[in-house]
């Protein structure tokens, strides 16, 4: 029987039937020796054990519903949201879920989500799931499980799989738990330019947490980068008005940054050259190209994610972001 929680550097957590795909790339990543916060999983299999059952009968009229039949499709996703809001874990799955909790020993996680149908080869569900930063308290952390596992069933998650002719039902969600960073900048790093698929390195970075590139709602610095050498051939900085940054009572927020730091370049060309070998381990780890998520904390860089690149579009010469 698998175990309803898996620690990162638990051999069974790189098994992405079990942790998704997120839980079980950072599983290999650890494992390679690279820098991931410490963690635990909530594996698939406390989510199929959790699953209400009636979700057959209320998943049931997307059988012969379309990508554009809005109205089934929200209306399925507001009644399947709804029964694992509802969902009471098991007293054996709580115990797992404090004592890996406990073991981490932080103030503060993070709770993201990890389906065992996503970050592949030729489909990603990127950002269709949620994740929550600065979670803070057990309590919480129980709480935004529940949360993650209903993203599973989100109205933009169901129209993609209904798209990629995926079985919902055969679709389960892990929840990756890690130690909450504090980090002074975050982006992300193509190790192919996503708009060319030149056989170059392409990385944004913002002040803050990550969440800010991610989304799109903080400026962040570009750089182009010699994957040979680490060294960045052209770069961009910009005037970084806001950053996303931890809420002491939990959560985030995004705040103004001091005129004096605004033109301050996000990464050093030592961090950018870190950056880049840690890449390169990557491709070789996973055997492709990369869309990579880091932060540097403490001057130190730490892996956050690593997926397949799943498109690199060579129609539009357009300026990326």
């Amino acid at each position: 029987m698998i175990k309803p929680v898996v620690l990162l550097s638990d051999p069974l957590t790189q098994n992405p039937s079990i942790a998704g795909g997120k839980g079980s790339a950072l599983a290999r990543m650890i494992d390679a020796g690279l820098p991931v916060p410490d963690g635990f999983v909530v594996t698939s299999q406390a989510l199929h054990a959790s699953t209400p059952p009636n979700i057959q009968e209320l998943l049931a009229p997307l059988e012969s519903a379309s990508t554009t039949d809005f109205d089934t499709i929200n209306q399925v996703s507001g009644l399947v949201r709804d029964a694992m809001h509802g969902v009471e874990l098991e007293s054996d799955l709580l115990d797992a879920i404090s004592v890996a909790h406990r073991q981490l020993q932080s103030d503060a996680v993070s709770v993201r989500s990890s389906a065992t149908a996503e970050d592949m080869a030729d489909a990603s569900f990127a950002g269709q799931y949620e994740t929550f930063l600065n979670i803070l308290n057990f309590d919480n952390v129980v709480l935004r499980i529940r949360d993650v596992w209903a993203s599973l069933h989100s109205p933009r998650a169901i129209a993609y799989r209904i798209q990629a002719g995926l079985d919902h039902e055969a679709v389960r969600m892990a929840v990756v738990i890690q130690n909450q960073l504090q980090p002074d900048a975050s982006g992300v790093l193509f190790t192919r330019d996503p708009v060319t698929g030149t056989h170059r390195f392409v990385a944004s970075a913002s002040l803050g947490l990550g969440e800010g590139v991610v989304a799109g709602e903080t400026p962040a610095d570009q750089f182009q980068i010699d994957p040979d050498t680490g060294i960045a051939t052209s770069t961009q900085i910009v005037s970084k008005d806001a950053k996303v940054v931890s809420v002491p009572s939990g959560g985030i927020e995004r705040v103004e940054v001091p005129d004096s730091d605004r033109l301050q370049p996000t990464l050093s060309a030592l961090q950018i050259q870190e950056l880049s070998e840690m890449a390169r381990s990557l491709e070789d780890l996973f055997g492709g190209p990369q869309d990579i998520e880091f932060a540097v904390a403490d001057n130190t860089v730490h892996l956050l994610q690593s997926r397949p690149i799943t498109t690199l579009d060579t129609s539009d010469n357009v300026d990326w972001e």
